[in-house]
């Protein structure tokens, strides 16, 4: 779910913190406000870490049994209200900011901490995924050691689920895409860029050599023990954007689910070409900035956001076919992957994604869709170049 942009008491609220907050305070807030303001503590890490302090706390008084009784009771004794509407209470240091929030909406938060029912132990099986369960930080605030750090972590917990049918489709229609465009690989030098645990060596079964490239050891670790790893192979740890393999030049080069999760893509691509032979091919996919729910986004009149807090930059086709082509490869074939027109649309969102991810019919109309928007407007792009 994205942020409520529809939505102005919401809205208000992300506007003060973000005005006033300084970049090294910490803001305990429901988790949506991530796509706000970037780095947040969540209210689930106040069960999980009760004893971790907050700069600025951000509540919900609809929401107060999801923040620990230590926690709140820590907030009103180191903070003080600064602002209030109908629906939160924003707290700070003392000190911090002039002004003292009063009145009937503190004094509604007041009323209902006095009926807090009991405490709602949180299930976090389901974030499994973040680098710390107690926090939601996007990717594109971390350095480069920080963000293999955070991928350690991610794969270390167990990497890519995908528990939906939505999840499902999307993942073996973009793995069936990029099959289809590698089509034979017996005799092929293969480049996996950001090769993650291995999850493409399926469609390279026959490759003559194979080398794999990986940010994170924990990940490289288990590419390495894959059991598809050609004999002719090897996974080395490296940024992709500083890649050296020396002369090394390969047939055939991917770069899958990865041009959105690189700190600078332009440097990844360079190496991808260094190590492209001519004639060689290229296969890049990248999350869709011109997707048909951005397009909707925009004509709403609500800001852009990046699909997930992994993702560093998103990109229009003709955005990441530019790039391929100032790194000396041309656009053979493209394809699209899934359509989801209600993906981050606030107001719709929220409700719809709960019945149509798991609805199996429209989960394969929205695949199907995808492939006829093609990679201009489908989630995301597929794009084939050869190397000039």
């Amino acid at each position: 779910m994205s942020f409520p942009h529809n939505d102005r008491l919401w809205v208000e609220v992300a506007a003060f913190v973000a005005r006033h907050r300084r970049a090294d305070e910490t803001v305990l807030a429901p988790d949506v406000f991530w796509w706000r303001l970037r780095v947040i503590e969540r209210y689930r890490g106040t069960y999980l870490d009760p004893g971790r302090g907050v700069d600025w706390a951000i509540v919900h008084k609809g929401l107060l049994e999801q923040i620990s009784e230590v926690s709140l009771d820590r907030i009103e004794a180191d903070l003080v209200p600064v602002f209030a509407n109908a629906v939160f209470v924003v707290w700070a240091r003392p000190g911090r900011l002039a002004q003292q929030a009063t009145g009937p909406d503190v004094e509604a938060y007041a009323g209902r901490r006095r009926l807090r029912g009991e405490d709602e132990i949180p299930d976090t099986e389901q974030d499994h995924v973040l680098p710390d369960p107690g926090r939601l930080q996007a990717f594109d605030t971390l350095d480069m050691p920080q963000l293999a750090q955070a991928m350690d972590r991610f794969w270390a917990a167990g990497g890519y689920r995908y528990d939906l049918p939505r999840d499902r489709a999307y993942i073996e229609d973009l793995r069936a895409v990029v099959a289809s465009l590698v089509g034979d690989p017996a005799g092929l030098g293969v480049l996996d860029i950001a090769c993650g645990d291995g999850a493409l060596l399926a469609t390279l079964a026959g490759a003559e050599a194979y080398v794999g490239v990986e940010i994170s050891p924990v990940a490289a670790s288990l590419a390495r023990r894959h059991p598809g790893l050609p004999d002719n192979s090897r996974v080395v740890v490296s940024p992709a954007e500083t890649l050296d393999l020396g002369e090394a030049r390969f047939d055939l080069t991917l770069f899958v689910e990865a041009s959105e999760h690189v700190l600078d893509v332009e440097a990844a691509l360079a190496a991808c070409a260094r190590h492209t032979r001519p004639g060689g091919r290229m296969i890049v996919t990248g999350a869709n900035r011109n997707s048909l729910n951005q397009m909707m986004m925009r004509a709403l009149g609500y800001p852009e956001f990046a699909t997930n807090y992994q993702h560093l930059r998103e990109f229009t086709y003709d955005e990441l076919e530019g790039m391929l082509d100032r790194h000396g490869f041309d656009v053979s074939r493209s394809e699209g992957v899934m359509l989801y027109p209600y993906w981050g649309i606030p107001g719709v969102d929220a409700i719809v994604h709960q019945v149509c991810d798991s609805d199996p019919e429209i989960v394969e109309v929205m695949r199907v869709l995808g492939r006829q928007a093609g990679p201009r407007h489908a989630y995301v792009m597929v794009l084939e170049a050869v190397r000039r």
